[in-house]
This record gives C-alpha cells, sequence and structure tokens, in this order.
C-alpha cells in the first residue's frame, strides 16, 4: 500500500508510547470479562449528588481480580529528586504509577511514599539529564550493578513488602549493568550504546563497515579492493596478538616488537633489509653501496667466531685473537709495493718465510735470525692490550734507555736523560708501588708521600711552608727511633701525649736541650721559653704559665744564668719564682720570690730574734 504524504520521523517518545501500549494491552488481554451477576464496568462516581441522591449503580472492577473494557492510563505526576531521595505518598501529592523525574544528572537512592505491597511504578527521566538509579537504599537492581536512565528512557519498578524495597523488573531506553535493549533491538536507535554483553547464539554479524574501540582510538575497516582490511588506532598503544593466552607479537607505529616465540620462516628468505639491530645500541650488520658493515659501539666489544664450540677468531677494537687456530697462508711471489701508509704481510715463495713489505718496497723478512725479529724499528711500536715480558740482554735483564727522552706531560711514560731516570703520571694521577699486586706500598702524589697498607694509611705532606708527618687515625702515634737496635722509640708522639724514652738497656739520664746557637751570645738575652698555653674566651691561645730560662754572665768559666717561673696574673704574666746563679759554686743558687731581686742563703742562728728573721725573710721576698 502506497501513500503520496510524507512518512513522520518516529522520536524516542513515540517509541516509549508504544512500548507503554503493548505492555497494557497484553495487561487488559489477560483480564477475564465480568458477568452480570458480578456488576457492570462502569464509572465511579467521585461523591454524592447535589441532591444527595445516592451513587448510580454500574459495573465495577472486583479486587479480587476480572476483566475490563478500554485502556489503562494512569496519569503522570512530576516530581524533583531532592537529596537523592523522592516522595510518592499521598501527602506529597505526587502519588502516581507514572511518575516523570525533573531532575538535572543526579543519584537516586531512595522512594519514600509507599502504599501497597505490589504496587507498580514507573520512572521516566526528562531530556538532557542522567538519572542513575542506584543499587542502594530502598531500591534493588536486578543485576546489583547500577541502572542509569538516559533522557527519556524508562524503568518500571514494583514495591516489595517482604523487603520493604522498590524492585526494577523492566527497562525502556536505559543504561546500565544489563543495558536498556529487548531481545529483538527492536528499541535500539541510531547511533546507540549496548550497556551489556551481546552474544550471537552461533549466528552471524554481518553487513559491518566498522568495527570500532573508543579507550585507544581502534578500528577495523574495509578500505578498497586493493587495501583490504585497515587495522588502526589512533593512539601509541600496540596491536598485540596473544594466542593461548600468550603475548606474542607487538604491531606499533615504531614497527613489530617480538614479546615470545621465535620467527620460523620454513625454509623461506628474508629479503630487502637494510639493517639488522640487535638489543645492544649500536650494535647492527648494515648494508651500504661498499657491501656490509659489521658495527659495535663499545671498544670493549668483541666478533667472535666459533666452529664446534671452539672461539675461533675473537675481533675487538685493536686487535684480533685467535684462538686454538691458524692463520693459513699460500706462498706467493713478492708482490709489489702497496700504496702510501699500507704494509702486506704474506710468505715469500722464495724464502719460505714470513715477510713484511712496506710501501717503500722493500720486504723485511721476519724469520731472519735465530732469535727472532732482529732490526731497528722505524717507527712506535704500539702494543695496546698486550705486555711486554722477559725484556733482557745477552747476560743480564734489564730494560736499557736512551739518555734524550721527552716526556709527555699527559700521558704514564718512563725516559731516561742525562740527569737519570723520569717517571711521569698525568695530573691527578699518583705513583703506586705494589706489593704482591696489593696497595700495601708506597704511593706517590702531588707533595705526598701515602703509606698504602690498609688501616694504616700515614702520610708524610708538604701543605703550605710546612712539612706534615699524618697518622691515619687520632690513635696512632709518630715515632722516632734512634738506632736500628732499639727495641722502642726514642720519641712517641701522639693525640695527647709525648713520650721521651731511653733505650731498654740504657741507665743514662734522659736530657731535653733547647740549644740557642747564636754565634754572638750576650749578657741578658732570654735563652729559652717553655710555654703552657690555651685559648681564652675570644678563642686565641693565650700563655697561662711559663719556664723562662736566660743568660746573666757569659763569660768563659763563670756563667751565670736566671731560670724563672712565671703565670698568667690578671692578664699580665708576672714571675713568681727567680733562681739566679751565686757569686761562688759554693754558697749555691740565688733565690727570689715574687719578682723580688735573687739572694743567697740566708744565716740565722738558733737563738736569732723574729725581727732577724723576718728581716731574712723580706730578703727572700716571701714578706713586704
Amino acid at each position: 500500500m502506497s501513500s503520496s504524504g510524507i512518512k513522520k520521523l518516529r522520536t524516542s517518545q513515540d517509541r516509549v508510547t508504544d512500548v507503554l501500549r503493548e505492555q497494557e494491552q497484553d495487561f487488559i488481554q489477560n483480564l477475564k470479562p465480568l458477568g452480570s451477576e458480578k456488576g457492570g464496568f462502569g464509572l465511579v462516581g467521585l461523591g454524592g449528588t447535589t441532591s444527595g441522591s445516592p451513587i448510580p449503580a454500574g459495573n465495577y472492577l472486583n479486587t479480587a481480580g476480572g476483566t475490563m473494557i478500554g485502556p489503562v492510563a494512569y496519569y503522570p505526576t512530576t516530581v524533583s529528586i531532592a537529596s537523592n531521595v523522592i516522595d510518592i505518598g499521598l501527602s506529597s501529592e505526587k502519588s502516581s504509577t507514572y511518575v516523570i523525574l525533573d531532575s538535572a544528572t543526579t543519584d537516586l537512592i531512595t522512594i519514600t511514599g509507599a502504599q501497597f505491597s505490589g504496587q507498580d511504578l514507573i520512572l521516566q527521566g526528562k531530556t538532557g539529564s542522567t538519572i542513575t538509579v542506584k543499587n542502594s537504599g530502598n531500591i534493588i537492581t536486578p543485576d546489583g550493578a547500577d541502572w542509569d536512565i538516559n533522557g527519556l528512557a524508562m524503568i518500571r519498578m514494583i514495591y516489595d513488602e517482604a523487603s520493604t524495597k522498590w524492585r526494577i523488573y523492566s527497562t525502556v531506553g536505559s543504561g546500565g549493568a544489563g543495558g536498556g535493549a529487548n531481545t529483538a533491538l527492536s528499541n535500539l536507535t541510531s547511533p546507540t550504546s549496548v550497556n551489556q554483553s551481546l552474544v550471537m547464539n552461533d549466528n552471524d554479524i554481518t553487513g559491518l563497515n566498522a568495527i570500532a574501540w573508543t579507550d585507544i582510538g581502534g578500528q577495523i575497516s574495509v578500505a578498497d579492493a586493493a587495501a583490504g582490511f585497515n587495522f588502526v588506532t589512533t593512539s601509541n598503544r600496540p596491536f598485540r596478538f596473544t594466542p593461548n593466552a600468550t603475548n606474542i607479537v607487538d604491531i606499533t607505529d615504531a614497527g613489530i616488537s617480538m614479546i615470545a616465540g621465535d620467527i620460523d620462516l620454513n625454509n623461506l628468505n628474508v629479503i630487502g633489509i637494510n639493517s639488522l639491530m640487535f638489543n645492544t645500541t649500536g650494535q647492527m650488520i648494515t648494508d651500504n653501496a661498499n657491501g656490509i658493515r659489521f658495527s659495535m659501539t663499545d671498544a670493549t666489544d668483541t666478533f667472535d667466531f666459533t666452529t664446534d664450540s671452539n672461539l675461533n677468531l675473537s675481533i675487538q677494537k685493536y686487535f684480533i685473537d685467535f684462538n686454538n687456530s691458524r692463520i693459513q697462508m699460500t706462498e706467493e711471489v713478492a708482490p709489489s709495493a702497496p700504496a702510501s701508509t699500507k704494509n702486506y704481510v704474506y710468505v715469500d715463495s722464495t724464502s719460505h718465510h714470513l715477510t713484511i713489505k712496506h710501501a717503500t718496497g722493500s720486504p723485511v723478512d721476519l724469520e731472519s735470525g735465530s732469535g727472532g725479529w732482529v732490526g731497528t724499528a722505524t717507527s712506535d711500536l704500539s702494543m695496546a692490550g698486550f705486555d711486554i715480558t722477559n725484556i733482557g740482554q745477552v747476560e743480564s735483564d734489564k730494560l736499557v734507555l736512551n739518555t734524550s727522552g721527552v716526556i709527555t706531560v699527559n700521558t704514564n711514560n718512563i725516559i731516561g736523560t742525562a740527569g737519570g731516570i723520569e717517571y711521569n703520571v698525568p695530573s691527578g694521577d699518583k705513583h703506586k708501588f705494589l706489593i704482591a699486586g696489593l696497595e700495601e706500598g708506597i704511593n706517590i702524589d702531588e707533595d705526598e708521600i701515602e703509606f698504602a697498607k690498609s688501616g694504616r694509611q700515614h702520610k708524610i705532606t708538604v701543605n703550605g711552608t710546612a712539612i706534615q708527618i699524618i697518622s691515619q687515625n687520632s690513635t696512632d702515634s709518630v715515632e722516632l727511633t734512634t738506632g736500628s737496635s732499639r727495641s722502642n722509640p726514642t720519641i712517641d708522639v701522639n693525640d695527647t701525649t709525648t713520650t721521651f724514652r731511653t733505650g731498654t738497656a740504657d741507665t743514662n739520664d734522659y736530657r731535653i736541650q733547647l740549644i740557642q746557637n747564636n754565634n754572638t751570645p750576650a749578657d741578658f738575652r732570654t735563652i729559652s721559653n717553655i710555654d703552657f698555653m690555651a685559648e681564652n674566651s675570644s678563642s686565641v691561645d693565650t700563655e697561662y704559665a711559663r719556664i723562662s730560662a736566660s743568660s746573666q754572665d757569659i763569660t768563659n768559666g763563670t756563667e751565670d744564668g736566671l731560670l724563672q717561673l712565671g703565670v698568667m696574673s690578671a692578664g699580665t704574666l708576672v714571675s713568681g719564682i727567680d733562681i739566679s746563679g751565686g757569686t761562688s759554686a759554693s754558697t749555691g743558687a740565688l733565690i727570689g720570690f715574687y719578682g723580688h731581686t735573687p739572694v743567697s742563703i740566708r744565716t740565722v742562728s738558733s737563738s736569732a730574734s723574729v725581727s732577724t728573721v723576718i728581716i731574712a725573710l723580706k730578703e727572700l721576698g716571701l714578706f713586704i
């Protein structure tokens, strides 16, 4: 049947209305017709007439069940969600089976105002909002997950008096766990979201243009006949292939990355290769116009060639190592001279000797003489990676150096000069003398000699204007020993004590001599002071006591001296006891106290008066 009119575009509201109409028709068809004996079906008056006449007689639907004719319509009420709660009770004046949620995007947790056990309730959203019906409060969802009412979508609920909760049992266009589509997918709009698993039950999905994923911008699409399938991502995430739960390969914008397993070519070829790149950065095999290049970046890395478990050949940066292998060379007639800076090594067919030929054209027989190569080198001999051993000349082992050597400043080198042998290391390095391969000898650094014995690394250091002898630990001593036969040190200096010792077999007195070696002596000259010092409150080293010795008479044979014992008193160093030479050895020393001029011993008889004794004491300086 055709029509000349314009077909009206069906909206989502139209679809919702159709679903409700179908559900209500199903409900009506399940009702049985009422017999005349039960009364007819009619309208129930809302009250008596103005004249007080009784309610008109008619047919009514029995509460025990029955059949009715005509549609069942639910008057819609509009309710706003407040604090995740709606009230549909009689007192709210919002009581209805059909409730429209007039709220912006929010959550619905609790529905109050249920009036009957088994009460039916239809909730509808509004355009532009998403109401999330939570599986909490007094609401139970079919699968325990939250359900979304998107736009004008609907859900249907029934009040379960046993649990005092509303249970969702039907949805129209809603999202959430379980979705909003019916079995036939007839209510899906375009575009739509299927919020549940789609089980095809051995059916096909046909007529596809593309399958697209949102997380990483992935897409499988059909291009043209030539390009075939396109596997596309708009992110840097890989295409990963995981057979039997094992990640095997990733395909990214950087290329193909193998995660596990091997690449089996099944006797086929790998062609069109520019470079083979290995795990270590810089290690590669590269094709170029001049041939194939094998590359490594680390100077200590090697190219190793192994046959039957034998490492035949190892190539490093500066040398080639043959292991349990031989170089086989066919004898040949001496070739022409090589190009400048080049040399040939070959086996000469005449001499049958290993020979080197330089650019000059002169061959050198490397096997001449019974003792190996003999001759004068015309260039430096580089021993990079090798040692020079068993140095000797005929009768004695020795290394002979000429006397015209020149030091290379930043290189370890030994040269012979007219003045002797010079040993050089670069700045910051040391001359090290090892014992048994260990640093237990002497290290010579700039301005320093270090004894490298582990745990006892003492030093002799030039520091500014002084030479320092430094022990490693404050508990270690600096010992000076006179004579190798001594079993004890002559002077032992440690952190807090300096000890002077005689030899263990000596009985002589020990003398500490402070000598002023001036060749022009004079009377009354201070010879030596011994100061006892410590810091004051200003952190200045200050004398607190002094022993001072001076010359009084320097005449040969009649020399006199003066010894003073002084202390610091109120910031001034004063003498407490003065001991001076006497007029003769028989009279002894002269003594004075508190800075008083020293006097000889006083003679006082046993019957002397007190005044006589006082005078004697005043002369000594004991009384004033």
